[in-house]
């Protein structure tokens, strides 16, 4: 009885280049989900912006540690190879940069409404006074919607 060994010869420098080369399209899509899970958390479920900070850095250095842990993985079990350093991807730490990295952009639509009904009027078409009924019979509100405002200045 025959025992046959095969044994496959791994480059690893060609194979750590096409690992990086894979990394940087992954770290784009890293950033980008770690990025949409602080903005959510921040804009839907009322996360402070303080916390969702702490948040994406805690991200940041568990994926920091990651890294770290497996390039000392590899070096461990081939001490042979010599290993090029690879980045951590660039998570930002603030999460208005995250909420500016996703394109995010607020559409601010302004408008005016009666303090009394809270009937919304375009500033374009702005009457004077409110004149929203709540039914045909009702009396409409006749709440001043343009106030002028005089300002003093104790110079």
């Amino acid at each position: 009885m025959t025992i046959v060994r095969i044994e496959y010869l791994i480059d690893f420098q060609t194979l750590f280049t096409y690992l990086h080369a894979g990394l940087t399209h992954s770290r784009k899509v890293l950033v980008t989900f770690v990025c949409t899970i602080a903005v959510w958390l921040h804009l839907r479920c009322g996360l402070s912006r303080a916390n969702a900070d702490r948040l994406m850095k805690a991200i940041h250095i568990l994926i920091s540690l990651a890294i770290n842990f497996g390039r000392l993985l590899v070096k461990f079990q081939y001490p042979d190879v010599a290993l090029r350093p690879l980045p951590t991807p660039p998570i930002p730490h603030d999460v208005r940069t995250a909420i500016a990295t996703l394109s995010l952009d607020p559409k601010i639509i302004r408008s005016i409404c009666c303090p009394k009904c809270y009937s919304k009027y375009s500033l374009n078409h702005l009457p004077e006074i409110c004149g929203r009924r709540e039914t045909a019979r009702s009396q409409p509100s006749e709440w001043w919607l343009v106030v002028a405002v005089n300002v003093c200045s104790s110079i």
